[in-house]
């Protein structure tokens, strides 16, 4: 007859021994001790949420763990390619991120280890081009002809003046500032002067 022993689950079980003593109806007794070795079946499967706006600092990386040495609270370290920058801390989400690809290795309970790399990326910068036309007569006006480009579409324009359109007419002489701002919230400003008579 075979006898198999479950051991219950453990979040420290590196270097258990476990005893398992059998008695028959005569009684008598064997007794067997077996070092318990850990296998490491863990893995991790991440997703990333890259930053709002170029040059930021709020991308995030989550992450799931699996397999049956998933247990307990894991522990996880980074370094960013191609620099010095590192981090380190526990759970399942690494914030503050700017872009670039990080080596990440996550660290369960009983020191089974899974690593991944992870990029993360930023949107173009937002970038304003104004095309400014004066005027030398009197009587005429000036245009400004805005493009712009980077960032996240679609666009929204509020110039000094309280005008919402991205490009303008009828302008007399003077200084004129437009603000864009992408649907992520990122902005840019331009200042625009126009001259005439």
């Amino acid at each position: 007859q075979t006898l198999v022993f479950t051991p219950p689950a453990s979040a420290d079980i590196n270097g258990c021994m476990i005893t398992v003593s059998v008695t028959d109806p005569c009684g008598r007794t064997t007794t067997t001790s077996l070092r318990t070795v850990v296998i490491c079946d863990f893995t991790a499967a991440f997703t990333v949420t890259n930053p709002s706006c170029f040059g930021g600092s709020n991308g995030l990386i989550n992450f799931t763990t699996s397999g049956a040495s998933a247990i307990g609270t894991n522990t996880w370290n980074w370094l960013k390619q191609g620099t010095s920058v590192t981090g380190t801390g526990t759970g399942n989400q690494i914030s503050g991120l700017s872009s670039g690809a990080y080596n990440v290795t996550v660290t369960s309970s009983v020191n089974c280890t899974a690593t991944f790399t992870a990029i993360i990326s930023e949107p173009a910068n937002l970038v304003i081009a104004p095309t400014v036309r004066s005027y030398a007569c009197f009587g005429e006006t000036g245009i400004i002809n805005v493009s712009v480009a980077g960032g996240t579409m679609p666009y929204t324009y509020a110039w000094n003046g309280g005008a919402t359109t991205r490009n303008r007419e009828n302008l007399t002489a003077g200084t004129y500032t437009i603000t864009v701002t992408d649907s992520r919230g990122c902005t840019a400003s331009s200042v625009s002067i126009v001259t005439g008579q």
